[in-house]
Parts: C-alpha cells; structure tokens; sequence
C-alpha cells in the first residue's frame, strides 16, 4: 500500500493590482478623480458638466482635444480628461408690435436680421384696409428687423362716387 504522508500546501499570496488616476477636469470646478485598474475602461460620468452660456461637447484627453475620448479605451497609465465646451450662440431678437385701432396689439419675437412674416389684413368696420406703416412710412415686408418696431394699421373711410352719363 502506497501511503501519502506529505500534506499539499497551496499557498495564496495576493498580488498588487496597478491602478492609475483618471481626473476629470470641468472649467471652474474641483477635479473629479477616479482609481481604475491596469487594462481596464472608466466610466463616462452620469451627468454632463454645465457651464452657463455654454454646451458640453464631451470628453477629451488633455493634449489631445481635437478627438473625443472613447470610454471602451483601456487605461495603462494616468490621464487627464478635460471636458470641452462650446460658446452658446447669442440670438438677438426684437419684438414687432402690430398695432390695429380698437383691438388689443399682437406681438412676435423676430431674430436680427430676419424678416416678420405679413399678418392677415385686418378689417375696421366699412373702411378700406391701405397697410402697415412704420410711423409715417408704409412697411415693406422685405425689410429686415434691425430693432424693435411697431407697426400700425392705416385704413380710410369708403369713397363711394356716383356717375351719371360721364359726369360725377
């Protein structure tokens, strides 16, 4: 008979995972940093950073801000992600006010630059509709809004003209 008289001994002695430091950078606010091991992805953030009068355009590694970063990239070695933004467009707007006499005035926001689309032709009771003016200037609707603008609805009374044999 073969009698085994040694006891097998495993011994288990754990080994240090590398991790490295991903830092996530937002204009005007504190670091954000996160430990991930050797050879493994980071999670993008849950929440986009805000920064007012600006849009978030993601993620890009520092130094390299012309390509965004892909989070299923394995990370071997500290980095630095900095968060890119983009100035908000300011639109200009103006309020053109249309004014009708005896009803109420209708506004509409119209973009610098861009053109109020013509109303409806009011109607004022048995006298003729002439148009929109602009003080004393009749309005023309491809002029471009530059500034707020109220335009007033002008009419006349009827002109009624009797002839008779060619004479009024």
């Amino acid at each position: 008979n073969l009698v085994w008289d040694r006891e097998l001994v495993f011994k288990y002695e754990p080994t240090e995972v590398q991790t490295h430091t991903v830092t996530f950078k937002v204009d005007g606010q504190e670091d954000q940093t996160e430990k991930v091991a050797n050879g493994k992805t980071v999670s993008e953030p849950e929440k986009n950073p805000v920064k007012n009068g600006f849009t978030f355009k993601g993620w890009y590694k520092e130094g390299e801000e012309n390509t965004p970063w892909n989070f299923d990239t394995a990370i071997t070695e500290n980095i630095i992600l900095v968060a890119k933004f983009e100035e908000e467009a300011v639109v200009q707007t103006h309020t053109v006010t249309f004014q009708v006499p005896g009803v109420s005035p209708k506004s509409v926001k119209v973009e610098d630059g861009k053109l109020v689309p013509e109303p409806e032709k009011p109607t004022n009771g048995k006298k003729i509709f002439l148009g929109w003016y602009n003080g004393k200037d009749e309005w023309n609707f491809s002029s471009p809004i530059t500034k707020d603008i109220t335009l007033t609805a002008k009419f006349r009374d009827y002109e009624v003209i009797f002839k008779a044999d060619d004479a009024t």
